[in-house]
């Protein structure tokens, strides 16, 4: 009897043993559930930036470079306004006696044209005509003026023997050529060396705005205005803005655009400055439309409300990582594979060799592509493709990113920003290899790392 109760007690005793190590281990795992820092995630979705269009007027600023008579006499042009030239065009002529144009004026200065300058008349006046809109009337002076432009171009003017040909005076016509391809207007507005830090409120009134056109057959004197040419396809435009819109636009580096008058949307860059009376200014700059707009000073257009689209994530969620900075001429593909790498010279006792080694590339521009760290080693020396160009592997670039979590680890994942405000970034949905809708990526990327667990 004594021996089976001391059985019994050795089997209890085992069993309770059991049951406080799966006790303790039941309380150790709520405890750090409890007490363990729940990890914040974010799932991706699409969004848009601002929400309602306005309009604004603004002030157009481009390079611009002034050009006066050197002679006093009647000024021709040879160009069309608008038009560009090329070095070595001619762009005007002064006639200091008034000779040319009285041969322009008779009827064997421009009579029998040939068939090919008949068409390109023709050819001016059909565009015009398929293009016409009422509500621009003026056009049709500008026609006319182009026009007189293009039949003035039809003189063979090229030498003082053609000068001469003519019965013209050499010495008292002259004629002037282009140093740089530009584009030309005979108008000025006295804001042709207009600075976007000199900008008042008084310069986007119009009231005082005056616009002086010069025409074919004008009277010129020397040191006064004969032409201008617009020196870079790059341009602005500088318009006021009232507390509301500073404070929407203040976090944009890029707004979409329209232009009423000619049906059109573009992204622009965008800036806020400060003008010489110390109000707000926005300053829109663009490469498209220059030549359309060359000869206005002030412009309307619409910002409109829906910004650059992709996925709007926190600014929370981002963080940066360092990459090898590799010219992208430098990446090969091995044997008869698409697999990318790099052409790496090794040398030993024995000598030099290039053997191929393959590479993950996490992203890539125009110019280069960027490689992380544990891919390849700091200072390989590494062969450009079908050459003997060489460098070593040093460069080094931050690029933004996120950590994603989709696979239940965090993995960094590469990002393009195309707005930002004080709390959201919009980036592409076009990356290669980036983020895509609905993915989870961290709230908190300074509490994230590369394979991190989520729980």
């Amino acid at each position: 009897m004594a021996a089976r109760n001391k059985k019994r007690r050795k089997k209890l005793s085992f069993g309770i043993i059991v049951f406080s190590f799966t006790f303790i281990y039941l309380v150790i795992h709520i405890l750090m559930y409890v007490f363990t820092e729940k990890t914040s995630i974010y799932e991706v979705g699409r969004v848009t930036s601002f929400d309602a269009d306005k309009t604004f007027t603004g002030l157009i600023v481009r390079d611009e470079t002034v050009y006066t008579a050197e002679y006093q006499g009647l000024v021709n042009y040879y160009l069309g306004a608008g038009g560009k030239t090329a070095v070595d065009d001619v762009i005007y002529s002064i006639d200091e006696t008034g000779e040319f144009n009285d041969l322009l004026s008779s009827e064997t200065g421009v009579s029998g044209l040939g068939s090919e300058q008949l068409a390109v008349i023709t050819g001016d006046l059909a565009l015009f005509s398929m293009n016409y809109n009422s509500n621009s009337f003026s056009d049709v002076y500008t026609l006319k003026s182009d026009i007189s432009s293009r039949l003035v171009s039809f003189l063979d003017i090229s030498s003082e023997e053609a000068v001469a040909a003519l019965g013209l005076d050499a010495r008292y016509f002259h004629t002037y050529k282009s140093d740089a391809s530009a584009v030309v207007e005979y108008y000025h507005d006295g804001y042709e060396d207009f600075d976007a830090a000199s900008a008042r409120a008084e310069d986007f009134s119009g009231d005082s705005y005056q616009k002086t056109l010069l025409k074919n057959g004008m009277r010129v004197d020397a040191g006064e205005f004969v032409y201008k040419t617009i020196n870079s396809e790059q341009w602005s435009i500088l318009f006021r803005l009232e507390d509301a819109d500073a404070e929407a636009y203040k976090d944009s580096k890029r707004l979409n655009v329209r232009f009423d008058d000619i049906d059109a949307e573009t992204i622009v860059l965008f800036e806020e400055i400060t003008g010489a009376d110390g109000g707000i200014y926005g300053k829109i700059t663009l490469t498209k439309y220059m030549i359309r707009y060359a000869d206005s000073r002030f412009l309307a257009f619409t910002v409109l409300g829906e910004a650059p689209k992709g996925y709007k994530i926190p600014n929370t969620a981002i963080a940066a990582r360092d990459y090898y900075a590799i010219p992208v001429d430098y990446v090969a593909k091995g044997g008869n594979t698409q697999t990318e790498g790099f052409f790496v010279a090794t040398v030993s006792t024995s000598g030099e060799s290039v053997s191929f080694e393959p590479t993950g590339i996490a992203y890539r521009d125009d110019n280069y592509v960027y490689i992380n760290k544990d891919e390849i080693a700091l200072g390989s020396v590494i062969i450009m493709p079908d050459s003997e160009e060489r460098c070593a592997v040093s460069a080094t670039a931050s690029l933004p990113g996120v950590y994603r979590v989709n696979q239940g680890y965090a993995s960094f994942c590469i990002i393009e920003e195309l707005d930002k405000n004080s709390e959201y970034t919009i980036v592409s949905s076009t990356t290669a290899k980036g983020i895509t809708e609905y993915d989870r990526i961290f709230l908190s990327a300074e509490k994230a790392a590369d394979g991190q667990k989520i729980y």
